[in-house]
């Protein structure tokens, strides 16, 4: 039996239960979509994109693989660091 059929993943010796995935998803999706919902500024005096690249286990392929995490950043006119998005490739 997998750890999916346990109803958790193991990770470092822990074990997160599917209740727990849940609950945190529906605490936290309300707040993710009214981020991207969000007016957006009309000026950004410097914007600037980076990325994290970081290897993940694809189970379909049975290895590691290389995704990376793209993000848009800017600076406001008062000075404040903002996220403008990402995405996960």
């Amino acid at each position: 039996m997998d750890n999916h059929q346990e109803g958790g993943k193991h990770e470092f010796d822990n074990c997160i239960s599917t209740e727990t995935i849940s609950s945190i998803t529906d605490h936290v999706l309300p707040k993710i979509q009214s981020w991207e919902n969000r007016f957006l500024g009309r000026v950004y005096p410097i914007v600037w994109f980076n990325a994290f690249h970081y290897k993940v286990m694809d189970n379909k392929k049975n290895r590691l693989v290389t995704r990376a995490n793209y993000n848009g950043m800017a600076l406001t006119c008062y000075e404040r660091k903002e996220l403008l998005g990402m995405d996960i490739s």
